[in-house]
C-alpha cells in the first residue's frame, strides 16, 4: 500500500554531515591512494608489478605468472617479499 498523506511537496532534506563524510572520505581515499603509490615506487619492480597485479588488478597467482611469464613459485616469492618491503613503508608514513 502506499502512503498518500501528504509530504509529496516536502522538499527532501539536506544532510550537511553525510557530504561532509562523504568529502571526508575522497580525501582520505585520495591521501591512501598516494600514499601507496609512494610505498610501491620505493620497492623493486619485480615485486612492484606482483603486488599491483595480486591487488589492484585481483589477478589469481596463476594469472599473474602467465602474464609475467613467471614461474608460479616465483610469483608467490615476489609478492610475499614485496609486502615485507612495502608494510614498513606504509607503517612509517602513517606516523
Amino acid at each position: 500500500s502506499l502512503d498518500t498523506t501528504g509530504g509529496e511537496d516536502e522538499e527532501p532534506v539536506d544532510m550537511p554531515d553525510v557530504k561532509l563524510a562523504s568529502a571526508f572520505d575522497l580525501v582520505a581515499g585520495r591521501e591512501q591512494s598516494e600514499l601507496m603509490t609512494r610505498a610501491l615506487g620505493g620497492i623493486p619492480q619485480e615485486y612492484r608489478e606482483a603486488i599491483v597485479l595480486r591487488f589492484h588488478e585481483e589477478l589469481s597467482l596463476e594469472e599473474i605468472a602467465a602474464v609475467t611469464r613467471t614461474p608460479l613459485g616465483t610469483v608467490k616469492s615476489r609478492i610475499y617479499r614485496g609486502l615485507n618491503h612495502l608494510m614498513p613503508r606504509l607503517k612509517g608514513a602513517q606516523e
